[in-house]
């Protein structure tokens, strides 16, 4: 008889060990699973992060060409500007291809672009009333403040967007007023290219860099 019973409490403190055994290995791959999962969803983040900053500086890398436009019109004025468009866009034209053509637009309208050739058809375009365009166009005069417009289809063909920068100046009787715009028209597939999203396909990442868009308030994916 007292045999049978060491024999059961042996038994059953053997069966509490291993249930308690069991319960410890699974906090402890609970765990690990939980810091894995933890630490991808922070590299998830720093990736995400990392890339739209670097989305960012390409973006600002060529808007830099349409306010180096801006400050030379406002340091030298409307006809020396014309005069001097075509050199200096030509010393601004990237060897990837990204910039496909740069423009200036007085009151909105498109008076200068280069490269003329492949581009014509822009020329009397007013940004402030063509499709796909006006909001931004409208958004940069009332703001001051740069905006993207796009991707798009071109007018010149392709697909592509546009970088804003609005100008302002004193005219003739000394008002500030609105001048117009200098424009960046970017190839959009060439820029996607240069960002190098291919890298997160790569190392196993679904992603969308997507807005809202304006004239229908739906969500458009721009890469993907």
């Amino acid at each position: 008889m007292m045999v049978q019973k060491s024999l059961n409490k042996c038994i059953i403190w053997t069966i509490l060990v291993l249930f308690s055994s069991f319960i410890l290995t699974q906090q402890v791959a609970n765990y690990f699973i939980e810091d894995r999962i933890a630490k991808e969803k922070q590299l998830v983040q720093h990736t995400a992060q990392t890339t739209a900053l670097h989305f960012e500086s390409k973006i600002e890398k060529y808007l830099s060409a349409a306010s180096f436009l801006k400050n030379y019109l406002l340091l030298n004025g409307e006809e020396a500007t014309s005069a001097a468009f075509a050199q200096l866009a030509s010393a601004m034209m990237d060897k990837n291809g990204v910039i496909q053509c740069l423009e200036l637009a007085k009151d909105g309208t498109i008076n200068n672009v280069y490269p003329l050739q492949g581009n014509e058809h822009v020329l009397g375009l007013n940004l402030l009333t063509a499709e796909k365009r006006r909001y931004e166009a409208s958004l940069a005069r009332s703001t001051g403040k740069y905006t993207i417009a796009g991707p798009f289809p071109l007018v010149q063909g392709g697909v592509g967007a546009l970088l804003l920068d609005s100008i302002f100046k004193y005219n003739n009787k000394g008002e500030y007023r609105f001048w117009g715009f200098a424009v960046v028209v970017i190839d959009w597939e060439a820029f996607v290219k240069e960002v190098n999203l291919e890298h997160l396909e790569k190392s196993g990442y679904h992603y969308s860099i997507w807005h809202r868009d304006p004239y229908t308030g739906a969500k458009a994916n721009i890469a993907a």
